[in-house]
């Protein structure tokens, strides 16, 4: 599984291979966490090099001993299926290649549909996917006899 990471700072974008965070002037950030100001995005690839998904997040920090990236704050994930996840906090376990969140999540699916819920849990291609007290809005056509 191939991963890549990227920070973005207003003018430029600077992908690295396994894990390494920058500071403004483009070198590694030995704290591995990116602070605020920035937006920090994380790509997951198929064996193919084939994108499966993306994680944006205006901060992350990595947890080398736990082995979890914690992206905070206006964070936005997508999945091969066109579902969009929005919540403030999203966990990656990297050990156990599971994305996790016990904040609330709201997912826009596809179709327009939306489900809120809390207790995210996934596999790092963020589907399937399980959340707990969800709700949600869905678009019904008049035609469902039919």
């Amino acid at each position: 599984m191939l991963k890549q990471e990227t920070f973005f700072d207003s003018n430029l974008s600077m992908p690295n291979g396994i894990f390494s965070w920058y500071d403004v002037k483009g070198n590694i950030d030995s704290f591995t966490q990116v602070y605020k100001g920035r937006k920090t995005s994380y790509i997951f690839y198929d064996d193919n090099l084939k994108e499966k998904g993306t994680i944006v997040s205006d901060y992350a920090i990595r947890r080398e001993k736990d082995n979890i990236i914690e992206f905070r704050k206006n964070v936005v994930a997508t999945n091969t299926q066109g579902e969009t996840f929005k919540s403030q906090e999203l966990i990656y376990d990297q050990t156990n290649k599971k994305l996790y969140s016990t904040k609330a999540v709201q997912i826009t699916m596809a179709n327009g549909n939306i489900m809120n819920g809390t207790n995210f849990s996934s596999n790092e291609t963020l589907y399937p996917w399980h959340m707990d007290q969800s709700s949600g809005l869905f678009h019904v056509t008049d035609d469902l006899g039919k």
